[in-house]
């Protein structure tokens, strides 16, 4: 769980850092829930309701396809990670 809060934490960072609009609705929207995404992870919650945390960052990223709020590729790049995360998680 301490290598998955690294990546979490990572994850967080590359999200602040691609958001093209800060501060558009979804924008503010995928910024709390990947903050409650690290909350759940840094307090070993477990891996069922961490992974419906994901899948929920992963619905509002592909609410962000073709928005202004995210470059394309980098709303793909996010999904991919958040795919890697629920395998992660279905292993524990």
């Amino acid at each position: 769980m301490d290598q998955l809060y690294k990546e979490v934490v990572a994850f967080q960072r590359r999200c602040r850092d691609y958001l093209d609009e800060p501060s558009a609705s979804l924008s503010r929207s995928l910024t709390n829930e990947v903050q409650k995404l690290e909350d759940e992870v840094q307090v070993k919650k477990n891996a069922r309701s961490v992974e419906n945390r994901v899948k929920s960052v992963a619905r509002i990223l592909e609410e962000m396809r073709g928005g202004s709020e995210m470059s394309a590729s980098h709303v793909s790049e996010l999904i991919r990670q958040c795919e890697d995360f629920q395998s992660a998680l279905r292993r524990m």
